[in-house]
């Protein structure tokens, strides 16, 4: 078994077809030219590599000699020396030199295992499943829908969490009220909200907050002087991307925010945020607000996911009690579980369900 055998076949026993999309890796300036950085995902170590031109490559983080970490090895001129034995290879993966081998022809079909990637939009985006599935569209889909939206602000954050536990507090309005009190709402101010919750014809589940009267945290007079009705969307697309929309005036999309989840490993997320606004000549002091305040809500949602993802008290054979707005994290499991199985799920709904919030 070769090295890419054996690396797809861990791979896919882990973590099956959910490594079988695009996924960011890392932010792009994170590496200056000529510099390789080690990034943890999907509990496997990759290296990623910028050499002089500014040409970004991934690679499992191992020599195909005796598996040393490459990350630990040195760089020079583009070409990277792995610490163990000296073998060096160049910034396509191909070994170029034994230093101790008297024939140059031992080099020959040796080479890392190299991943997948694309540099695009301020992000490196990887492929860590199967290779041939990178082109599908299917497996495209939320990489292209990263590439569609215009950004005001990027940022990332890791959260001592799994995916699946993250996606569910992006998608929950109701602990906006607790734990983000008087940033996004306020529990003295409750109003009834009437939710619609559905999966559209492109497996998009939809948790639809329809136009109401609502007040959103203490800039609410600027974002909204007109006090329009406020209409909020959380969208998931499977594997891991979350999308959430405000809109306060007809037909125009206010405020956006794109996350897409990549796993470090089982009880590790990174997340990737994208954020978008258009409030017009507003939009510089909108952007300032939000660099202001976005790493407070983020330190508040990485502290209650850890206690409660972690929480030694949690019973594994409990699933918890429910309210019909819960339906939603139910869907999202089954889209999840679909996406890793590739198996159509019985369990998503066809209709559209009404309940009532107070947000």
């Amino acid at each position: 078994m070769n090295i890419k055998q054996a690396y797809q076949q861990q791979i896919h026993a882990e973590w099956q077809h959910l490594a079988d999309y695009w996924y960011p890796l890392v932010e792009t300036k994170s590496l200056l030219n000529n510099t390789m950085i080690k990034v943890s995902a999907f509990n496997v170590n990759y290296l990623v590599w910028k050499n002089k031109q500014g040409e970004t490559g991934v690679f499992l983080d191992i020599c195909c000699h005796k598996q040393a970490p490459l990350s630990e090895g040195h760089l020079q001129e583009n070409q990277l020396t792995c610490p163990y034995h000296g073998w060096q290879f160049d910034d396509q993966g191909n070994c170029v030199n034994i230093p101790y081998s008297d024939q140059t022809s031992n080099c020959a079909n040796k080479s890392l295992l190299k991943i997948i990637s694309k540099n695009n939009n301020g992000i490196i985006w990887f492929f860590p499943g199967n290779q041939k599935l990178a082109l599908n569209t299917v497996h495209n889909r939320i990489y292209e829908d990263w590439l569609s939206l215009e950004e005001d602000l990027v940022k990332t954050e890791e959260f001592a969490c799994d995916e699946q536990a993250l996606i569910e507090n992006f998608m929950d309005s109701p602990h906006t009220n607790f734990i983000h009190s008087g940033l996004i709402r306020k529990t003295k101010k409750l109003k009834p909200r009437e939710i619609v919750i559905y999966i559209d014809e492109q497996q998009k589940l939809i948790v639809d907050h329809l136009p109401s009267d609502e007040t959103l945290g203490p800039f609410n007079w600027f974002i909204n002087p007109s006090k329009n009705p406020i209409h909020h969307q959380d969208m998931f697309i499977a594997p891991s991307q979350v999308d959430i929309q405000y809109q306060f005036e007809k037909e125009k999309t206010n405020f956006r925010t794109q996350i897409i989840m990549c796993p470090i490993d089982k009880n590790r997320t990174r997340a990737f945020f994208k954020i978008t606004c258009q409030f017009r000549l507003f939009n510089p002091l909108i952007r300032v607000g939000l660099k202001l305040f976005l790493p407070i809500i983020l330190k508040q949602d990485k502290k209650i996911v850890d206690l409660q993802f972690n929480n030694p008290s949690k019973l594994a054979q409990f699933k918890g009690e429910f309210i019909d707005y819960d339906l939603y994290s139910y869907q999202v499991k089954l889209l999840r579980e679909q996406a890793k199985t590739q198996q159509a799920s019985t369990g998503l709904i066809s209709s559209v369900h009404h309940t009532l919030l107070k947000l």
